[in-house]
């Protein structure tokens, strides 16, 4: 709960100041913001919860077999109540007119620049290429034995790598959020809920995907007896 209520008001934050200082560069900045910031948090509280700050990474280990279901569904309630947490300490460290002008610190989409279904296409996408790089470098227990102590530095940079790829992409929009908790959080702080399900929706599509993946084609490989 802790994590992700850290996660969300920090990016909020994050997102804010570098919309503030009007630089042309905004995708990068928050590119490699959220590399530091989810390595980590991971880092933090990975003796605690696993380093679980994401629903879409706990629902995908849960549907991959990796967390146990009641582990798993207390992880999500928690992360969500993090985010909502997160979005009440927004609008009070903002107050109502800053928290509606920064959207509440992100996850937002101006349909007259982007389509929801195109956002939905970028969101279940960017969220899928997260899972699929995740698990590989880390999340699957025998890749975490591979890479080690660096699983949560790599995880945090796929994680930056997307972010950045999709921040960009039209005026308006603020790209992949990848995590339905802190989007949840950002709507909360803004009052605002529209196409909030495409926040939810598009993770759990890559989520499925990446199910599917995983179970046919898995990150290891069998060692011969």
């Amino acid at each position: 709960m802790f994590g992700t209520m850290s996660l969300t008001y920090l990016s909020a934050l994050i997102d804010t100041t570098i919309g503030n200082f009007g630089t042309s560069q905004a995708a990068t900045y928050a590119g490699i913001t959220n590399v530091f910031l989810l390595s980590l948090l991971i880092y933090g509280i990975s003796s605690s919860s696993g380093g679980h700050v994401n629903p879409t990474i706990t629902f995908t280990t849960m549907t991959t077999g990796l967390t146990p279901l009641p582990r798993g569904t207390i992880y999500m309630i928690a992360q969500t109540v993090g985010g909502a947490i997160a979005g009440g300490l927004i609008r009070g460290s903002f107050g109502y007119e800053m928290t509606q002008k920064i959207n509440g610190g992100g996850c937002f989409l101006n349909t007259d620049q982007i389509s929801v279904g195109q956002a939905f296409i970028i969101e279940a996408t960017s969220s899928f290429i997260l899972l699929f790089i995740a698990f590989g470098v880390g999340l699957d227990p025998r890749q975490a034995e591979l890479y080690g102590q660096l699983g949560p530095l790599l995880v945090g940079t796929t994680l930056g790598l997307v972010s950045f790829a999709s921040a960009g992409v039209a005026p308006g929009y603020t790209g992949a959020g990848m995590n339905p908790a802190r989007c949840f959080g950002m709507a909360v702080a803004r009052g605002g809920f529209r196409d909030q399900w495409m926040w939810w929706v598009g993770p759990l599509t890559g989520s499925l995907v990446q199910t599917a993946v995983y179970h046919a084609v898995p990150p290891y490989h069998t060692r011969a007896k």
